[in-house]
């Protein structure tokens, strides 16, 4: 199946990180802006944990992801007692998944302050009110369902959509090597990252840039 030709405007994506940062329960907001201003997919950025985040060298250590296991696969395994519902963290679908992501300026102010109480330094960042797991379907229907009213992005954005904005920010507006963005989204081959990543963003064709490349530079640092 063809992936959806997703094209946004550079001011939508501001102010999707300027609304983010501003969410009262912060430690959910940390997996949304690690997949708009890091390309993580939704799965690995509901997968990070305390020890996987280095904020004095500003590096994320992206090496694994949650699912929702399949029962009948399950079946015979030391992992049967799992439900239909359990999410589960492991590995990512091939090696090209594990890698080292500069971390967003926005994501390291947030962990320096989320959670308030730091028992759970080496803990999940994003979990369920029980201290497991929380997996795409559950952060989907709790926070970006509301983000999304709250703020009234469009009702056809999706947590995917935000990998997108980082690919095609990098390839169209910072010039950032394939080679080198290949490997912060974890792709197996240049080819793919500028296959399905090198989206026109609409405000750089139809409109004129209102702030000089260094103000977006670092805004989405």
């Amino acid at each position: 199946i063809p992936k959806k030709r997703f094209e946004f405007d550079i001011e939508e994506m501001k102010q999707i990180v300027d609304d983010v940062t501003d969410y009262q329960r912060g430690r959910y907001s940390i997996p949304i802006l690690s997949m708009l201003l890091g390309g993580n997919r939704p799965s690995e950025a509901l997968a990070y944990s305390r020890e996987d985040m280095d904020i004095e060298n500003r590096i994320m250590d992206c090496k694994h992801e949650v699912f929702e296991p399949n029962k009948k696969l399950l079946k015979g395994t030391a992992y049967e007692y799992l439900t239909d519902k359990s999410v589960v963290i492991g590995p990512p679908k091939s090696e090209a998944g594990i890698r080292k992501i500069p971390m967003p300026k926005r994501v390291a102010e947030r962990l320096m302050i989320v959670p308030n109480d730091m028992r759970d330094r080496q803990g999940l960042i994003t979990k369920t009110a029980f201290g497991t797991p929380m997996g795409y379907d559950n952060f989907y229907k709790r926070h970006w369902v509301q983000l999304k009213k709250n703020f009234g992005w469009r009702k056809d954005l999706n947590m995917s959509d935000l990998r997108d904005m980082y690919a095609s920010f990098h390839i169209g507006f910072l010039d950032t090597k394939i080679e080198q963005l290949c490997i912060w989204m974890g792709h197996e081959h240049p080819g793919v990252t500028y296959k399905w990543y090198a989206h026109v963003i609409k405000h750089f064709d139809n409109n004129p840039i209102t702030q000089p490349t260094e103000y977006y530079a670092n805004y989405f640092d």
